[in-house]
């Protein structure tokens, strides 16, 4: 099923108009953290956490980019590789890469949805 709600943090950094005017338009519900509860947005604080040390600090420790375009592709490939190349250890993956906990959980979901 698709989902009904969108979950996000509304800090003073959040710009996405035109994804608010979008799940206006599919009547999805947005539900907002609460302020100061960055606990409630685990996941996407987590994954912030690990893109900023893993990637952009070193990175820019080691290049001056000349474009965003360059930038990206170099993005683009350490997300290939966080994704599908790099077991993870926290307890969702258990030592499997993201792609192949997606994976395995859409085989769950059929099993179950039978």
């Amino acid at each position: 099923p698709a989902p009904t709600h969108l979950r996000m943090d509304n800090g003073p950094e959040f710009i996405a108009h035109a994804l608010a005017d979008w799940a206006r338009e599919h009547h999805l519900i947005w539900a907002f953290i609460m302020p100061g509860k960055p606990a409630q947005n685990g996941y996407v604080e987590r994954f912030n956490r690990t893109v900023l040390d893993e990637f952009f600090r070193t990175a820019f420790r080691k290049k001056l980019y000349e474009s965003v375009d360059a930038l990206q592709k170099d993005l683009d490939a350490w997300l290939h590789e966080y994704n599908h190349e790099r077991p993870h250890r926290g307890y969702r993956n258990q030592g499997r890469r993201p792609m192949e906990t997606f994976e395995f959980g859409k085989i769950r979901q059929e099993e179950v949805e039978g």
